[in-house]
């Protein structure tokens, strides 16, 4: 059984230290190459924290409220969004001369609708930093619905073999995606920004969720914030670092520029969407 889960300033900081390493990459150019470390610490987080609290919701009603679910996501998410799209707009005109070829109308939608991920990142423009809020707006819709009508309804020991089996696939379908680049006009499938691509960080948090859900024995908060900062992290380092020997090219210098350019807005986006999350 589920024990209830607690809100703890702990997961805040691991966000602070996620949050960091992004800014650091898109403010020092060509210098600090951590970033990518950030977003995944950020998904695991997301996976482990959402999964516990549906487990125990699941656990305690059991059922998931669908409508509360999203509605919380919603007012969390939404209110910083809004922002982040006004100051880009705003911004726009004073940026051309970074981004060649993007476009407002696209990229506004993108970020409004959640496809940020799904297109070239040349016609995002000040909002290509979007992309992750796209990748976890696509866990949200889709991971209450596979938790209420399968997995939670399996044994423990089977969870954790079909998460882990589906965290190396995901793995290796990137390197396929990397290997194979998939454009369909505006659509592109990127192994970098992709959804599917990034599940694995995701899911990885959502399985640490399960494992010490049904482990008595340990701090179930405390113990989560040590393991979702080290695990995910040393196999984010392993996954990336393997698949850059495969002659793959993961970081440009065009990319720390772009993301230099669009730092107010995403500076914004981020203190903003930090201090809604006060209980995740």
């Amino acid at each position: 059984m589920s024990q209830r889960f607690q809100y703890t300033p702990t997961f805040d900081g691991l966000r602070c230290i996620a949050v960091l390493c992004v800014l650091l990459t898109h403010a020092s150019p060509g210098f600090f190459k951590g970033g990518w470390v950030g977003v995944d610490l950020f998904f695991a987080l997301s996976g482990y924290l959402i999964t516990s609290l549906l487990q125990n919701e699941y656990y305690a009603s059991g059922n998931i409220s669908f409508a509360k679910f999203y509605a919380r996501r919603a007012l969390r998410l939404f209110p910083p969004l809004l922002i982040c799209l006004v100051m880009a707009n705003v911004l726009w005109p004073y940026t051309s001369h970074y981004y060649r070829g993007a476009s407002r109308l696209l990229a506004t939608s993108a970020g409004l609708f959640y496809f940020a991920n799904l297109v070239p990142w040349r016609v995002l423009g000040l909002l290509q930093h979007l992309w992750s809020l796209s990748v976890e707006e696509h866990f949200y819709l889709v991971w209450p619905i596979v938790v209420s009508t399968f997995l939670f309804h399996t044994s423990s020991r089977n969870r954790v073999l079909f998460l882990t089996l589906t965290v190396f696939l995901i793995a290796a379908f990137r390197i396929f995606v990397f290997h194979f680049w998939l454009t369909y006009g505006l659509f592109v499938i990127d192994a970098y920004t992709f959804t599917l691509c990034r599940m694995d960080a995701i899911l990885m948090g959502s399985l640490l969720a399960m494992v010490l859900s049904h482990n008595n024995n340990v701090n179930q908060t405390y113990t989560g914030a040590m393991v979702v900062s080290s695990l995910p992290t040393c196999y984010a380092c392993l996954s990336w670092r393997l698949q850059r020997k495969l002659l793959i090219n993961l970081y440009s210098p065009v990319t720390s520029y772009a993301g230099l350019a669009a730092g107010p807005t995403e500076f914004i986006f981020i203190t903003s969407r930090y201090s809604l999350l006060l209980e995740f």
